[in-house]
């Protein structure tokens, strides 16, 4: 409760330039007012992953501490390195998967739209992808360290471990491409509904 508390006192005392900003841009619109909402945005976001890193080091340090005291401490180590090398490749993949397809979307569109502002949409959603990602340490530890099975089903003639050790990995990894696609798809249909309008725009100026 306690700790909540502060967060939330944390957040309101990182967001005062913003909204100040935001307050005083409604006000006087020029460009120093748009440099201040625009520094206000990045302190807020600072105190939110200050906040977010703050959770994670708490949570995974008492982690660590109740591991070491049930003399696992290696088994703690495997769980931590498991969950951010799943980030960091959920992360990396989409990132880039998504941005070659702004990229692509955008090569003939360059004076129309601004190239920064997709490319910074399609980081935030791949950092979100990448977060997607880590809860499912367990599946990709159990595919890693399956065993082999002599037991098989009659209908597609496949092993028991299969079942228990494949297929949940494989079906988890095919919805995740799945999302991806689709988050892709959502970006492309906007680069698309976006040229029209400056289009529309430039032709009724």
């Amino acid at each position: 409760m306690l700790y909540t508390l502060i967060s939330l006192i944390i957040l309101a005392l990182g967001s005062i330039p913003l909204l100040s900003a935001i307050n005083r841009n409604g006000r006087e619109n020029n460009e120093d007012n748009r440099r201040r909402v625009r520094r206000g945005a990045m302190i807020s976001a600072i105190t939110v992953a200050f906040l977010i890193l703050l959770h994670l080091f708490f949570y995974y340090f008492t982690e660590f501490l109740w591991f070491e005291a049930v003399k696992y401490t290696a088994r703690f180590w495997t769980i931590f390195i498991t969950k951010i090398l799943l980030f960091v490749c959920g992360f990396v993949f989409a990132s880039l998967f998504l941005i070659w397809n702004v990229h692509i979307s955008l090569r003939r569109y360059r004076q129309l739209l601004t190239m920064r502002n997709f490319f910074n949409i399609a980081i935030l959603i791949g950092l979100a992808m990448g977060i997607y990602a880590v809860p499912e340490w367990n599946k990709l530890l159990l595919f890693l360290g399956r065993g082999a099975s002599p037991i098989r089903e009659p209908v597609f003639n496949m092993t028991t471990g299969f079942y228990l050790f494949s297929l949940p990995f494989y079906s988890y990894w095919i919805n995740w491409l799945i999302i991806l696609i689709v988050l892709s798809m959502a970006m492309i249909v906007t680069i698309g509904s976006v040229t029209a309008a400056e289009r529309f725009a430039g032709e009724d100026s």
